[in-house]
């Protein structure tokens, strides 16, 4: 809750307390409370505040959360961009690797051996597990193949070490496959100095052999390849997937091994990611910004399809933002948010210029989908009607509703069927407004003015057209024998869907077929050749 009110509230700097608290202070008086011993926020796992790791109980849960939050609040840098595809030779020539980008890093004189004495009684603190210091990896892939290549601060040791320079691939990034969302292991075991085994994970810490590959040592650098085909990689076009490499855990399948046994790269139970995937996604469409009453509302459409991830929209008073940097920054939504849109609050007279850019998992951001805001030095126009300008086949009972023009405090609606004669309907604080019942096959006009104080801003005409009455098939105007034939050469039977036919009209009861209620709802309505229908039976 504390986290989520900092990030609400965006403030300069954010104080992180409590990262080690396991503490037992004893107190004799707090907060007026005096009498027995009592210890305030620490000592047991449940009161404790501390974010440190620990063994068991909750681990590491809270050093995640806080290095999720810092990552909110902060923000990231974009990954760097994986380079082309590469064949490289497993020979122990380390050099055509030079070129592969990007570098994978890891923290380096992280294995320093441990023997110092706890306190009290607690005897000595002894852990000397520290064995191969990871620096540099590196991956790349071409048509038939995988390769890796890791880097070691000092000469690699002998591969006859146990649970040596192990590499963990989760190739569907999911956690909840795997173990520990890992899909596959490789080199463990090694087979010899030049060969190495890719596992399956069936399950737990329970592997099955794939198959051997090759890999070559050169001092402090390994490198190898693997099939594609081995880790169910094969033909497709990108590749995105986690791996981790780790030397000398003591007791594989504990998880926790990785923070506390020789090194793993990345530390703990991060992952690298790699992927080949630098096409960026679709350009947002249907960009809008509307000006309201004390605001801009910016929409814009919810793709339908593609890997985009989230939006981030920026702003400028003096053009387009032609970068996912530029300008000032309005607001990151994520793709899971329906009928995307942002407020913006903080405006004033003047023009407003919205760039948003689609992005995907690895960053890749879109070309911008573009709007133009034009707040006026007065009370703006009434805009966003609905209906629709120009809309046709509206229902006779249509309530008229828009969007507040800028200042705008009331409304002056005008409402006919002459865009020259429109009739004055009154003053109203509320943005809609109700007509009445209207005829069939007719077409509206109306318009509205915006008021603030003495100030007016006269709005533009719009208009719309009624539907026919849903009976009336041939348009004529009148429910007869005519349409009553047309909606019996369409009769389907109860649970007969027409949906997207010819016969959807004759669905007269919105259950997608048309049986004898239809049938019933018409002959209710019938009025005879030329006589026109009574508006009561039109909805």
């Amino acid at each position: 809750e504390q986290w989520q009110r900092a990030l609400a509230v965006d403030p300069t700097f954010v104080f992180v307390t409590g990262w080690n608290e396991w503490v037992a202070l004893r107190l004799t008086e707090f907060n007026g409370y005096t009498g027995d011993a009592l210890f305030v926020d620490s000592y047991t796992q449940e009161y404790s505040r501390d974010i440190e790791p620990m063994k068991g109980g909750h681990t590491d849960l809270y050093y995640y959360q806080t290095v999720s939050n810092i990552r909110r609040y902060k923000g990231v840098r974009s990954p760097e961009k994986a380079s082309a595809p590469k064949t490289i030779a497993i020979d122990g020539d380390f050099t055509d690797w030079d070129d592969v980008e990007p570098e994978f890093r890891d923290t380096i004189y992280d294995t320093t051996h441990r023997d110092y004495p706890g306190w009290g009684s607690a005897g000595r603190y002894v852990n000397t597990t520290g064995r191969n210091d990871f620096t540099v990896m590196k991956v790349t892939h071409d048509a038939d193949h995988v390769y890796f290549s890791v880097t070691t601060r000092q000469n690699t040791t002998s591969y006859a070490g146990a649970n040596w320079m192990m590499l963990f691939i989760d190739v569907d990034r999911d956690r909840a496959t795997g173990w520990e969302g890992y899909d596959y292991l490789v080199n463990w075991p090694p087979v010899s100095s030049t060969a190495t085994t890719v596992k399956r994970n069936t399950g737990g810490w329970s592997w099955s052999t794939v198959g051997d590959v090759s890999y070559r040592l050169g001092g402090g650098r390994m490198e190898l390849r693997i099939p594609r085909a081995d880790l169910g990689m094969d033909g497709l076009a990108d590749l995105e997937f986690d791996f981790k490499w780790s030397d000398n855990i003591q007791v594989p399948g504990d998880v926790d091994q990785f923070a506390v046994s020789g090194d793993s790269a990345p530390d703990r139970k991060f992952n690298y990611r790699y992927s080949s995937d630098i096409t960026a996604p679709a350009t947002p469409a249907g960009v809008l910004a509307t000006v309201g009453r004390d605001r801009i509302v910016l929409t814009w459409a919810d793709p339908t399809e593609g890997d985009q991830i989230g939006w981030v929209v920026r702003f400028s008073r003096a053009g387009y933002p032609a970068h996912p940097l530029d300008g000032e920054l309005l607001g990151d939504l994520r793709t899971t948010v329906s009928s995307p849109s942002l407020s913006h609050t903080d405006v004033s007279d003047g023009s407003y210029y919205y760039s948003v850019f689609a992005y995907d998992e690895m960053l890749n951001y879109s070309a911008s989908g573009q709007a133009l805001a034009v707040i006026p030095s007065g009370v703006g126009q009434a805009a966003g009607p609905a209906p629709t300008d120009g809309a046709e086949g509206v229902r006779l009972t249509v309530w008229l509703s828009w969007q507040t023009g800028w200042r705008a405090t009331h409304h002056d609606v005008y409402f006919g069927q002459s865009p020259e004669t429109l009739e004055y309907r009154g003053r109203q604080t509320a943005t809609s407004f109700n007509p009445g019942r209207l005829s069939p096959s007719a077409t509206y006009y109306w318009r509205i003015d915006e008021v603030e104080g003495e100030e007016v801003s006269t709005g533009p005409v719009w208009r719309f057209t009624t539907r026919n009455p849903p009976m009336d098939f041939d348009g004529d105007l009148d429910v007869d024998m005519d349409d009553f034939g047309l909606l019996q050469r369409c009769l389907s039977g109860a649970g007969v869907s027409v949906a997207g036919s010819a016969c959807q009209a004759a669905c007269l009861d919105d259950d997608e077929d048309v049986d004898l209620s239809d049938v019933s709802i018409l002959r209710r309505c019938l009025s005879g050749a030329g006589v026109q229908l009574d508006p009561s039976c039109a909805e």
